[in-house]
């Protein structure tokens, strides 16, 4: 009789002994179990709607992709104001893991306890460069609008507001090209000349579907330091818009539409001016390139100049925007993968020969692949040399607001508004404008 027991066992024994031999003559193997998939995980990106900014998103999203093909992307827009939206957002367990800012709209972020400081992360991560990130990029969007240290935003490149102009339309008026050492009184006469041959088309255009508009602290801060002024004293505790210089120059900025004429009204029908060949003039920084290049293609022939002199200086806005981590992702390791890749030369280098930025890291400067791309335009220099005459937002206290949203902005639409209307001289616009701001600050010391 045989044993239940061994019977078992033999069967067991002769198994193993045919599944190793099947093996052995290669007919065959035992089955693997199939893993199960992770689950997909999902970081949300925090953004304003832009096709430029979208391309620049999509070249982070494809690197981020190859090297973690578990992860999915989705994108929420912006909708009204930034920090009071991630606030309502964070409350409610859906703050995004991802979130893109610009350099004084930091400010609130970090208040509104939104952000996350990537420091640590930085100091772990032995491929992280942060000394190759120019300073003052990584100064506008951080310490130095903030108010305290901190690496809350990684930038993606160092814009500053340059003027491209339509070559065809100052050569067929017979006006002189813009030079580099011009100074606005040239650039209005020259304008004259275009306007005169062209009746119909403005000259200058201080706004485009990606500017906020004439309004913008980058077009008209500039003119208030180029005529020895500011918004703020030094210390930031004085609103000085109505200050003798800073009035000057306002009044030389306005004086571009009520007293030379040659300024495109805000209020103009249409749409991008400088592409329609409408306006001959458009200041914005180098992001505007591709989508020029794209819309324009060889309807015209355009190049880029460095932004005209002011009486005490040559002055201009620097902007600087980038990807910061939301202080409640639930996936901080992946997000840093993410926004880490803005200070890699490959990523850099993708921005500059799409034509999306200029590179903001040291190690690239005056890398010929990117300072010598195929035109138009044709002086990319306009936009390297150019950046040292940038100057950074001044901030406020929170409360205040800040030079895109709030109480001070308010105060500087309004008084903007009422100057270029007439409604208000420009002095008593910024005076006005001084007393609300000045009391924000007297409130919020």
């Amino acid at each position: 009789m045989t044993n239940p027991r061994y019977s078992r066992l033999s069967r067991l024994v002769t198994g193993l002994v045919v599944c190793a031999a099947l093996t052995a003559c290669g007919l065959g193997a035992a089955p693997e179990p199939t893993p199960t998939p992770p689950e997909p995980r999902e970081l949300k990106v925090y953004m304003l709607e832009s096709p430029a900014l979208r391309q620049v998103l999509d070249i982070l999203i494809e690197g981020f992709r190859a090297r973690n093909p578990n992860y999915k992307v989705q994108v929420v827009n912006i909708q009204g104001n930034p920090a009071q939206e991630l606030a309502a957002l964070a409350a409610a367990g859906q703050q995004p893991d991802i979130i893109w800012t610009i350099d004084n709209m930091t400010q609130a972020m970090v208040a509104a306890g939104v952000l996350l400081d990537m420091r640590e992360f930085a100091r772990a991560d032995p491929a992280f460069n942060l000394d190759d990130i120019d300073p003052s990029a990584l100064a506008i969007g951080n310490g130095r609008t903030t108010g305290e240290p901190g690496l809350y935003m990684i930038p993606v490149s160092l814009e500053t507001i340059q003027m491209f102009y339509n070559k065809d339309l100052f050569e067929a008026a017979g006006a002189p090209l813009p030079q580099p050492d011009w100074t606005w009184n040239d650039l209005i006469d020259a304008c004259q000349f275009v306007q005169a041959a062209r009746p119909g088309v403005d000259c200058l255009s201080f706004f485009n579907p990606n500017t906020p508009g004439p309004d913008w602290w980058a077009y008209w801060a500039p003119f208030m330091r180029g005529y020895g002024g500011d918004l703020l004293s030094a210390d930031g505790r004085k609103s000085t818009l109505s200050s003798p210089e800073s009035l000057a120059g306002f009044q030389a900025y306005i004086n571009l539409w009520t007293r030379h004429k040659v300024a495109r009204p805000p209020n103009a029908p249409g749409g991008d001016c400088f592409v329609e060949q409408r306006c001959a003039v458009v200041f914005f920084a180098s992001i505007g390139i591709k989508s020029f290049r794209d819309e324009i293609g060889g309807r015209f022939d355009w190049d880029a100049q460095v932004i005209p002199a002011h009486p005490q200086g040559r002055f201009t806005g620097a902007a600087v925007y980038g990807f910061g981590i939301g202080k409640a992702t639930r996936y901080p390791e992946a997000a840093w993968d993410f926004v880490r890749q803005l200070a890699t030369p490959d990523a850099q280098r993708l921005i500059a020969t799409q034509r999306l930025g200029i590179p903001m890291l040291k190690s690239l400067a005056g890398d010929p692949s990117l300072t010598q791309l195929p035109p138009p335009p044709e002086n990319m220099r306009a936009f390297i040399d150019g950046a040292q005459y940038g100057i950074p937002p001044r901030s406020y206290p929170v409360q205040c607001g800040s030079l895109y949203v709030g109480p001070a902005q308010e105060a500087i639409t309004q008084a903007f508004r009422a100057a270029l209307t007439g409604a208000q001289s420009v002095e008593d616009a910024l005076k006005t404008a001084d007393a609300k701001i000045q009391a924000c600050l007297d409130a919020n010391p």
